[in-house]
């Protein structure tokens, strides 16, 4: 009797008399001299209407065989989409760029605004934590509020390499604390 288990034929009943010992596998010590494969003129089973199988060690190759034209089909593939992951990672930086832009400008019209409520100068105070690449325009206004809006330019994949036309506002107010 015997069974069919993913390709390979077991046999049931009670085990055949071996004449070597069972390999004991890569994770325990073997003896160096040992030979790593199954000796050729190991005994063959006979199993009834199967022919003769020798026991392997190896894993089951398929009975048909893989073509061998599809080697490098996962490189040519990756090369393919190369120039799409590019773009999108061109994109997802130019994303993160705006976001920076907005937070910039933001926090130097906050600051702009803080130090024109208490008397200094409004531009200095939102140059200064603002860099130069950013191109930075200052207006500030004097009132009960005193405000402050910031005029970044909007750069392309990094501040000082090239400048879209879209300006980036910030915009701020502070109770005003000079005494005049």
């Amino acid at each position: 009797m015997h069974t069919a288990t993913a390709g390979r034929i077991r046999a049931r009943g009670p085990a055949l008399p071996r004449t070597r010992p069972r390999d004991p596998g890569p994770h325990r010590h073997r003896d160096p001299d040992a030979p790593r494969h199954r000796d050729p003129d190991a005994p063959r089973i006979r199993l009834r209407g199967l022919g003769t199988a020798r026991p392997r060690l190896r894993p089951h190759r398929p009975a048909v065989p893989r073509p061998r034209d599809d080697r490098g089909s996962t490189t040519f593939e990756f090369l393919g989409m190369f120039p799409y992951i590019l773009t999108m990672l061109a994109v997802l930086w130019q994303c993160a760029i705006v976001g920076y832009a907005y937070h910039l400008a933001g926090n130097a019209a906050d600051e702009a605004a803080r130090a024109g409520a208490v008397g200094e100068s409004c531009a200095a105070a939102a140059s200064e934590h603002v860099g130069g690449a950013w191109g930075i325009r200052t207006e500030c206004s004097a009132g009960t509020l005193y405000t402050a809006e910031v005029r970044l330019d909007m750069p392309v994949f990094a501040p000082g390499l090239f400048d879209l036309d879209i300006p980036v506002y910030g915009k701020a107010a502070a109770v005003n604390e000079r005494e005049d």
